[in-house]
């Protein structure tokens, strides 16, 4: 079953409308994930907490980013922990340029949204650990010779 090709074109422009956004806020989380570490152990370096979030336990905190990442892409507000909500204008983008103007979105859309929000979303929190590993080791690594 085709069904209309309308869908696959949709589809392509959705995937290419998300990936930077979701690589951006990928960053974003990653290293808030890193600062917060770093506030609950004042006393250690940073790098114990990049070493811990990045490499002992990135399956934990990779859930924990790509959740929030997904979140961003898709809820169209945010509320932090003490339930103060605010309009997030990120996912107001995406769904203004997903869904037909001035009409509401379809639950099949929201849908697709959701499900490439979640794919994009787990590239970016893998290349964004991977860019932060690879940023340390070579921050780690002897300066090459001359």
């Amino acid at each position: 079953g085709g069904g209309g090709g309308g869908g696959s074109h949709r589809r392509l422009m959705l995937k290419h409308l998300l990936q930077q956004p979701a690589a951006d806020q990928a960053q974003r989380y990653t290293w808030d994930q890193i600062e917060t570490w770093g506030k609950k152990h004042p006393t250690e370096p940073i790098h114990n907490g990049m070493v811990k979030i990045l490499e002992k336990e990135p399956a934990r905190f990779k859930q924990l980013v790509t959740t929030r990442v997904i979140n961003s892409l898709t809820s169209l507000e945010t509320c932090d922990k003490s339930h103060v909500c605010k309009p997030n204008h990120l996912a107001a983008f995406i769904r203004s340029h997903t869904c037909p103007a001035n009409k509401p979105c379809s639950k099949e859309t929201k849908q697709e949204i959701h499900r490439l929000a979640t794919w994009a979303s787990r590239i970016a929190v893998d290349g964004a650990f991977q860019g932060i590993l690879q940023q340390m080791a070579h921050k780690a690594a002897p300066p090459p010779p001359p």
